[in-house]
Parts: C-alpha cells; sequence; structure tokens
C-alpha cells in the first residue's frame, strides 16, 4: 500500500534531483504551497489529476512517485535491439546474426519483462536475445 508521507518525500527528493525547487513545482502546477507537508503530516493525499501533474512537469511516472517502481522513466515507451548490447558490451553476443529490436511501451507484462531485462548482466541478455532470435526462427 501508498503511504502519502513517503510519496511527498519522494517528490521532494526527486525534485531536488532535478533541481526544481520544490514551492515552484507546486505553483507551476497549481498547487498549494503545503501540500506536500499536508500529505506528511495529516495522510492526505494530491488528487490523482494533481499527482499526475507533479509526475508529467518532473518528467516521471505517477508509480515512481507512488513508490510502486524504482525507474522514474517507466512511463516512456523503451527500444532494446542487439545492435544496443553489442556496441555496449564488446560484442559479447557474437555470432546473432539478425537485429532483434524489442519495443516496450509503459505498463503491463512487457515493461515489467523489460525491468528484469535489464538487471541481467550482458552475458545473460545476449543468452535472452539468442534464445529470441531462435524462437522467431521457429514461427
Amino acid at each position: 500500500m501508498c503511504n502519502s508521507d513517503e510519496c511527498a518525500e519522494k517528490i521532494k527528493d526527486y525534485a531536488k534531483t532535478k533541481g526544481v525547487a520544490v514551492g515552484k513545482l507546486l505553483a507551476d502546477c497549481g498547487l498549494n504551497r503545503d501540500a506536500l507537508s499536508l500529505m506528511g503530516r495529516r495522510g492526505s493525499w494530491l488528487l490523482s489529476n494533481n499527482l499526475g501533474k507533479v509526475a508529467e512537469y518532473l518528467d516521471c511516472s505517477v508509480d515512481y512517485l507512488l513508490g510502486r517502481t524504482e525507474n522514474p522513466q517507466s512511463h516512456k515507451s523503451q527500444s532494446l535491439t542487439t545492435g544496443d548490447i553489442k556496441d555496449n558490451y564488446n560484442n559479447v553476443i557474437g555470432n546473432v546474426n539478425s537485429d532483434i529490436k524489442i519495443t516496450v511501451s509503459a505498463g503491463g507484462q512487457a515493461a515489467a519483462l523489460l525491468e528484469a531485462f535489464e538487471k541481467l548482466d550482458p552475458f545473460k541478455q545476449a543468452k535472452v536475445l539468442v534464445y529470441v532470435e531462435e524462437l522467431e526462427k521457429s514461427i
């Protein structure tokens, strides 16, 4: 379950990392200057549309602010190809003949799959991509 105090702290911390003053953030989003302190002290919540404004302003996902993901960019589509892996990990894939492109839109099982994939070391990522290529050939 999400905690309003933790959410308020997450907003403050992320604003700080983005170099945004909390007062400016709240003013630009049309929110009361005490909105975050009320979340912390009284357990109040921002309305969903206001939380969305804050997330959009900070260019992060609402899920990140709520603590449901550690990836602030989970709301954005991401693409990854075997070429990316080759470039980044010194041709660890080796003999993959074609470029496999994985495009993931925000949310759902695909995003969870990409998040798990990104946690793998380069060698295991390469093995997964080779396996996907073999599956594509068999279809």
